[in-house]
């Protein structure tokens, strides 16, 4: 996982829980933030218009982890075309 996926990450948590930046970590659970099944939606949903993810929201079922959140939007996000690079920008291929 980089630091660009992480960053995704904590901004998809922050525009739906009011946690601070430093408690969203790898190993943190989403339930832990405090986030209810609803707020788990939106976040899936903000993460996948951000990084263009065409996975279906139920693709993310079971995932719960931030790490591992974080490593299943880098595998998806350069499926559908987009680049992830570690302390790089987020590059959205064109079609």
């Amino acid at each position: 996982m980089n630091e660009t996926t992480l960053r995704y990450i904590r901004d998809a948590v922050r525009s739906v829980l009011p946690v601070d930046e430093e408690e969203i970590t790898a190993g943190r659970h989403l339930k832990d933030l405090g986030a209810d099944s609803i707020d788990r939606l939106e976040i899936i949903g903000w993460l996948r218009r951000e990084l263009g993810i065409r996975e279906p929201t139920s693709a993310f079922a079971g995932i719960n982890e931030i790490g591992a959140m974080a490593e299943f939007c880098e595998r998806h996000a350069a499926r559908a075309g987009t680049l992830v690079e570690a302390g790089g920008p987020i590059c959205l291929a064109v079609d």
